[in-house]
């Protein structure tokens, strides 16, 4: 976006902006610029709608690298309400472009090109460059060509709620902001109007309330009795969705997302079988983990030390020649153990392992 896009300050009146530094994706943007008056300005954009912030001088901070921060209230809600929002309103876009495509397909297209409903060698997907010419324009004709705009919303409208810019909602009062509606005007954010209404559930979030949900439902009719109902605990790993412990069997389970796998980790004091789990994750070559005692003990480093070198940066780094550890670590061959720590892809190895640990502890 150009400095001569934005309205005028509201602080000042003037419209003569600075650039002040841009970090644009293909997803979510920001981009940073100055008004004389010493206004910042904040553009922040996603799939789902984007955001211009006004701060006045006394609502900026910087730190000793000469960043700029702005009010932790706007920042909460940024995270908490706005980007939520834009979340949901993006993926409900999606989905009905989803809808309208396949649609479109089976109705106008593969009555048309039959030969395409099933393409090359049994393969059931096709890309755009794959198809003939006539085909291709039947395409651009509908939805427009892969460098343009493509259009949606002609063959199957878009609901009501989907056919313009999503106002902000649950603003925080003290801040000028303005968002964008489809016509690429700026419209000011009224808080008095904004506050009435809701951010919608993150999808974020309800995408792992439904995953886990799944997986309690799951495991509980493996084991023929439910689980015990889980309750939130941080995230280990920077990400939004929560983790959850439970307790069943006299062990204590903590369960989340570990960016594109769920770690699952069971802690007991008194010993249990490892060695469902430890084959399950051996067969499927996962990260998998497994201690004997929840505590360090001190080890001799000889006892330890796999190779020289290792006996050797031992050494140098405990020069009294022994090391407080655990027994075990990496893909340890214990048939008992006190805890275990395992990696699953997916939702069926999730239930699988699950399954397995609280059968051990059980």
């Amino acid at each position: 976006m150009l400095s001569e896009d934005l309205p005028s300050c509201p602080h000042c009146g003037g419209q003569e902006f600075q650039s002040w530094g841009a970090n644009i994706g293909p997803g979510f943007s920001q981009q940073g610029f100055k008004c004389p008056c010493g206004t910042y300005v904040k553009f922040i954009g996603d799939r789902g709608g984007n955001l211009l912030t006004f701060f006045r001088a006394d609502q900026q901070t910087t730190d000793e690298y000469d960043a700029i921060h702005f009010p932790k209230e706007w920042g909460d809600w940024v995270n908490g309400a706005l980007m939520p929002t834009w979340r949901d309103f993006s993926e409900r876009w999606e989905a009905h472009k989803k809808e309208e495509w396949n649609l479109w397909l089976a109705k106008e297209f593969y009555p048309r090109f039959p030969e395409f409903t099933e393409y090359g060698n049994g393969q059931s997907r096709w890309t755009y460059y794959d198809l003939p010419d006539e085909a291709q324009k039947m395409i651009d004709d509908q939805f427009g060509g892969p460098n343009v705009v493509q259009r949606y919303g002609e063959y199957l409208p878009f609901p009501p709620e989907l056919q313009d810019v999503v106002v902000p909602p649950r603003a925080p009062e003290g801040f000028d902001m303005y968002y964008r509606d489809k016509n690429g005007d700026w419209i000011w954010v009224d808080p008095k109007q904004s506050a009435k209404l809701e951010p919608p559930e993150d999808p974020i979030l309800r995408r792992n309330r439904e995953f886990f949900d799944a997986v309690w439902s799951r495991v509980g009719e493996a084991l023929g009795t439910p689980l015990p109902a889980r309750e939130e605990a941080q995230n280990e790993y920077g990400g939004i969705e929560p983790w959850h412990t439970f307790t069943f069997g006299g062990a204590a389970f903590k369960i989340g997302w570990r960016k594109r796998v769920v770690s699952i980790n069971v802690r007991r004091e008194e010993m249990f079988s490892a060695v469902d789990i430890r084959d399950l994750a051996k067969e499927d070559n996962v990260t998998y983990e497994a201690f004997k005692g929840l505590e360090k003990v001190e080890f001799d480093i000889d006892g330890v030390a796999k190779t020289e070198d290792q006996k050797k940066a031992l050494r140098e780094m405990y020069p009294e020649g022994t090391v407080k550890m655990r027994d075990g670590g990496y893909k340890a061959k214990f048939d008992e153990v006190n805890e275990v720590l395992v990696h699953a892809w997916g939702q069926d190895k999730t239930v699988e392992y699950l399954t397995a640990l609280c059968q051990a502890v059980g």
